[in-house]
């Protein structure tokens, strides 16, 4: 174990942490992936040394309340290893739950990559509900502040993520975005009467409007269908939308981040952080946690091993859980994680 820990604190080195606080936070890390747990007695357990288990598990929490995390240089180090050559895809979203009376709001920005969304920039919400027009410029700001690109960078979001200010905004900043629209939103032609989306796409064939349409006082481009369901899929977007739903099917790959960090993999809700320092701390450390675990999984869909397939078609396992499942093995017996660590560098 001590290996691997060496192993992982010289990837991370890049963060220029003091090194108790870099020791710390490697350890933190393997132990959410082998505890799958985001409580301080739980990773408490996976600390080395003769300290008693509450001395262990007061030095994690003294390290969550006065640890300046890194925020810059891991959203810097996530795009470097996840951005692709072509136009690159960010998925914006919210994931909320309560513990007790606190309400824990996180609005996030993550990169897509191979079917998941990888944490970038996020933002806890004092409130309950969702994120404002401000609070979603602001998050985008520190991203275009904190990563220097010439790519494309295309945005996909659901139906809370609309506002003439916020999408005047993603123009005026060479944003380009596709965002889908509830169904009765009101769209008004370039001469002619405004009318609900809805009555636009009646069937269930995918339509792309010829013409640009005004919503709440935005140019943009429309495209839509109606779903089996009876609900419709509309996009709005600032460029012509004929790939728009290639786009926007993007947008769940930040669903798949959330499952992974609660339920199916990390157990966030588990959390009795309260203090909103320490939660977006932790949600740093779940974010290098996660990209690893896919990055191990990626590797192994893609050669190192083969992940079987079973009758109806679809994999055994997911990338992220094949990944996180492997590191796990690794660490319960005490084998060493030499190229699984060797994946972080991307060389």
């Amino acid at each position: 174990m001590e290996d691997t820990r060496k192993a992982l604190l010289a990837q991370y080195s890049f963060f220029t942490l003091h090194l108790s606080r870099l020791k710390c936070l490697c350890s933190l890390i393997l132990g959410l992936i082998q505890v799958r747990r985001v409580t301080l007695n739980s990773l408490a357990l996976c600390f080395e040394g003769s300290a008693s288990q509450d001395s262990k598990t007061k030095r994690i929490s003294r390290f969550l309340s006065s640890f300046c995390f890194p925020y810059e240089a891991m959203s810097r180090y996530i795009w470097s290893r996840f951005a692709t050559d072509e136009a690159t895809v960010l998925s914006l979203d919210r994931i909320n739950w309560k513990f007790g009376q606190l309400n824990i709001n996180i609005l996030m920005l993550s990169i897509c990559y191979r079917g998941y969304g990888i944490p970038l920039i996020w933002k806890l919400l004092d409130k309950q509900g969702n994120s404002s027009q401000a609070e979603r410029i602001s998050l985008m700001e520190r991203f275009l502040a904190t990563i220097h690109t010439d790519q494309v960078v295309r945005l996909v979001a659901d139906r809370e993520f609309i506002g003439a200010k916020w999408l005047n905004w993603l123009d005026d900043h060479h944003v380009h975005y596709i965002i889908r629209i509830r169904a009765n939103q009101y769209l008004e032609p370039e001469n002619g009467t405004a009318k609900q989306a809805r009555s636009l796409f009646g069937a269930c064939s995918w339509k792309t409007l010829r013409k640009a349409r005004n919503l709440k006082g935005v140019w943009v481009f429309v495209g839509g269908q109606k779903l089996p369901n009876g609900d419709y899929l509309i996009l709005v977007s600032n460029i012509p939308i004929q790939r728009g739903r290639h786009y926007y099917t993007k947008r769940w790959d930040i669903e798949i981040l959330f499952g992974a960090l609660k339920t199916r993999g990390f157990n966030f809700e588990d959390t009795h952080l309260t203090d909103y320092q320490r939660i977006e701390a932790m949600i740093g450390l779940l974010g290098l946690a996660f990209a690893w675990v896919v990055l191990v999984g990626d590797w192994i869909s893609q050669g190192g091993k083969t992940i079987p397939i079973k009758k109806h078609g679809r994999k055994a396992k997911s990338i992220f859980r094949t990944g996180l499942d492997l590191i796990r093995h690794k660490l319960f017996n005490h084998r060493a994680l030499t190229y699984e660590i060797h994946l972080l560098s991307g060389t």
